[in-house]
């Protein structure tokens, strides 16, 4: 969540790891659908990488949980 934030900034962002990139002022509503967005995905990808590690296959399991930062 950022006041003066650039292209650069939210690509550069993004690639760590960021889930949105908002700009300020944001809209209330818009942020919490955003951080339960951001829950429900990252449970996702947690049971879903779980699944693969319970299954024996840790190396699609940590691929799973570090996911693609150059979305």
């Amino acid at each position: 969540l950022t006041g003066h934030g650039t292209e650069k900034d939210e690509k550069a962002a993004r690639h760590l790891g960021a889930y949105k990139y908002l700009q300020k002022p944001v809209d209330v509503d818009k942020l919490v659908k955003t951080i339960r967005d951001a829950y429900k995905n990252k449970f996702q990808q947690a049971m879903t990488a779980t699944a693969f590690a319970e299954a024996g296959d840790y190396e699609t399991a940590r691929e799973i949980m570090e996911g693609d930062k150059d979305e």
